[in-house]
């Protein structure tokens, strides 16, 4: 999508305030792996998977503000938070995922292998966005890196699979929108 195209859909949402989400972004081999996995599926319909651009493991999604937040007010939350998650260093850590599902509302997913290195993050990234005045709109969810939105009751996992892994040194801040779904990359930090 081409950038006079998002900013149009921008200014159709409500106050023109889009939910931020923090993410993990695979390599360009890893999002390979991850397509070919996904190809492998039964009963995805064709044209449903994730672009290859989008795949991204979700760690805190639709972070907001509380109703009524004014677009002036907004630009400083992000600020803060953009502040906030500067100040991170991360450790390099190894991201497995190794469990696919369809999940609520036909989302087919492919989950991380939960481990203490992943809680941290969570926390530390949680931390960051409360302190600078975000929180989650939604409940908090496993992180995970969704394949298709459309998936279908039939929709199966390959029954075996090797997990994918990488390495990851750092973490990005997206803003996104629903439907069509697309994601502007706002920042990265931890490095």
């Amino acid at each position: 999508m081409n950038n006079s195209s998002r900013k149009a859909e921008r200014r159709d949402h409500p106050a023109g305030l889009l939910p931020m989400h923090l993410c993990l972004l695979p390599p360009i081999e890893v999002r390979a792996r991850l397509l070919e996995h996904a190809s492998r599926w039964t009963c995805l319909p064709p044209g449903s998977l994730t672009k290859s651009w989008h795949l991204h493991l979700t760690m805190l999604a639709g972070l907001g503000a509380d109703p009524g937040t004014r677009l002036a007010d907004w630009t400083v939350l992000e600020q803060r938070l953009t502040q906030s998650l500067g100040k991170l260093r991360l450790k390099p850590m190894q991201i497995e995922l190794n469990h696919a599902m369809v999940w609520h509302g036909n989302k087919a997913v492919i989950v991380a292998e939960d481990n203490f290195g992943l809680r941290r993050l969570r926390d530390m990234l949680l931390s960051s966005a409360l302190g600078s005045g975000m929180k989650p709109l939604h409940a908090m969810t496993t992180p995970h890196v969704t394949l298709s939105r459309h998936a279908t009751p039939a929709s199966r996992p390959p029954e075996f699979f090797e997990s994918i892994r990488w390495m990851v040194t750092d973490v990005a801040l997206v803003r996104s929108t629903p439907y069509p779904a697309w994601y502007e990359l706002v920042g990265r930090c931890g490095r």
